[in-house]
C-alpha cells in the first residue's frame, strides 16, 4: 500500500513539473535587413482556462510570442516571404512612422500596423492582433491598443454577412461577425 501511495505520489509531481512553461532560444535572420538575431520564443505552456477577452489563462505565453528584429523592428508573422512581399514590407519598415514607433510599443502592436500598411489583411485579424497587443501593454498603452481594437471590431460589425442560412457558422465572415459583437461589449 505504501509503494502504491508514493508511486502515485511520483506520477502527481511529474505530471505537475511537466505543466509549464516552456522556452527555447531561436535563432533568425531578419528578411528586411539580413540581421542575425537569436530570440527567446515560448515552446510550450497550458492553459487552465480562458478570459473574456480569449486570453489563455495559466503557465502559457498569451499571446504567444513573436520574434521581432532588433534592429529594424520587423515581426515575423511566417516562415517565408516572397521577395514582393520583402520589397512591400522594406518600404514599411523603414517608413518614418514605423520607426518611430517600434521600439515604444509591444511586437503585437508593432504586428498590426504591419498589416494594417500591407493592405491585403482583413480587419478582423488587424482587431485581434491589436487584442493580443492589449495583452502585453502597460497601462499607458492598453487604452490605445483597445481604441485601436474597437475600431476594427466595429469594421468588422459594420461587414453583415449576406445570408441567413451563412449566419449560423457555416463561414468564417459569420463567425467573425458574432466574435466581433461579444469582443466590443468585453473590450
Amino acid at each position: 500500500m505504501k509503494k502504491k501511495a508514493i508511486s502515485y505520489l511520483i506520477i502527481m509531481v511529474i505530471s505537475f513539473l511537466s505543466l509549464g512553461l516552456t522556452f527555447r532560444d531561436r535563432k533568425y535572420t531578419c528578411p528586411i535587413d539580413q540581421h542575425h538575431f537569436k530570440a527567446r520564443m515560448a515552446a510550450s505552456g497550458t492553459s487552465f482556462g480562458i478570459m473574456l477577452d480569449f486570453k489563455r489563462v495559466g503557465p502559457i505565453a498569451s499571446p504567444w510570442t513573436l520574434a521581432q528584429c532588433p534592429k529594424c523592428g520587423f515581426v515575423f508573422y511566417k516562415n517565408k516571404y516572397s521577395k514582393k512581399e520583402i520589397n512591400k514590407l522594406e518600404n514599411i519598415v523603414y517608413s518614418k512612422e514605423y520607426k518611430k514607433e517600434w521600439k515604444e510599443n509591444t511586437s503585437y502592436y508593432s504586428l498590426a500596423r504591419i498589416y494594417e500598411k500591407l493592405g491585403d489583411i482583413n480587419n478582423m485579424n488587424i482587431a485581434w492582433t491589436y487584442i493580443q497587443a492589449s495583452w502585453q501593454a502597460n497601462t499607458r498603452q492598453y487604452p490605445k491598443y483597445a481604441h485601436l481594437a474597437l475600431s476594427y471590431l466595429k469594421k468588422v460589425k459594420k461587414d453583415k454577412p449576406k445570408n441567413k442560412q451563412k449566419s449560423k457558422g457555416k463561414n468564417q465572415k459569420a463567425r467573425d461577425h458574432v466574435i466581433a459583437h461579444y469582443l466590443c461589449i468585453e473590450l
